[in-house]
């Protein structure tokens, strides 16, 4: 059985043909693209301004609050009667630091929802 060669004509058909449909599959998924874009472009913009802004304040207010405390701090006690009030005014650096690394987190989040929350308001439908 012999095989059929394909003309030069020919094979230029069947690039022109497969290279039309890699350029409508490419045109279809741009389409997609665009139209998510045009649909989301309010919350694509937020959430990249934010994640930025949210991650340089971050490593600024780390390197402020942890300057230079790299050693393990230690409770300062006297050895007189110990009353809270020494205690907590003897130990306020610590203290400080201990409750900043509990506090950053949830005032970074409480922080970015309400500015998402004044930028996106949602009217609320009266009954």
């Amino acid at each position: 059985m012999k095989k059929y060669k394909l003309t030069p004509f020919e094979k230029l058909q069947v690039e022109k043909e497969r290279l039309r449909e890699e350029r409508e599959t490419a045109e279809k998924r741009m389409l997609f693209q665009f139209r998510y874009i045009a649909d989301n472009w309010g919350m694509v913009i937020t959430k990249s301004i934010t994640g930025g802004v949210k991650n340089k304040l971050s490593e600024t207010i780390d390197n402020i609050s942890y300057a230079g405390t790299n050693r393990t701090t230690i409770f300062h006690t006297s050895p007189r009667k110990m009353k809270w009030g020494n205690f907590l005014i003897s130990n306020l650096p610590t203290i400080a630091q201990i409750t900043w690394r509990i506090a950053k987190p949830a005032l970074i989040t409480f922080c970015t929802r309400k500015v998402m929350s004044m930028i996106f308001k949602k009217d609320k439908k009266k009954k």
